[in-house]
């Protein structure tokens, strides 16, 4: 318990989807995929920030990317205080 008299909330949010593993995922250029948190407890879809750190993927707000060009960016969401990250690489 926390000082203030909260329950601390220690499960960390990740990043999944069709084609995921160990935080990792490949696609084609030009093609799309569906990624989503899970670990969130009480938070819906529109709690959730996405965002990229490169020009190989662009993400929208709600996690779906896109292989823009080839190579490798990051993918994050941040949900709360949380933060997830992926690492997308586009063949």
């Amino acid at each position: 318990m926390n000082e203030d008299g909260t329950i601390p909330d220690d499960s960390a949010i990740s990043i999944s989807g069709k084609g995921v593993a160990d935080g990792k995922l490949s696609i084609q250029k030009g093609n799309l995929a569906e990624l989503y948190v899970i670990g969130t407890q009480d938070a819906t879809p529109s709690d959730a920030v996405w965002w990229s750190d490169g020009a190989a993927v662009a993400v929208s707000g709600t996690g779906t990317v896109y292989g823009v060009q080839t190579g490798t960016a990051k993918v994050n969401v941040k949900v709360g205080n949380q933060t997830a990250t992926i690492t997308i690489t586009i063949k």
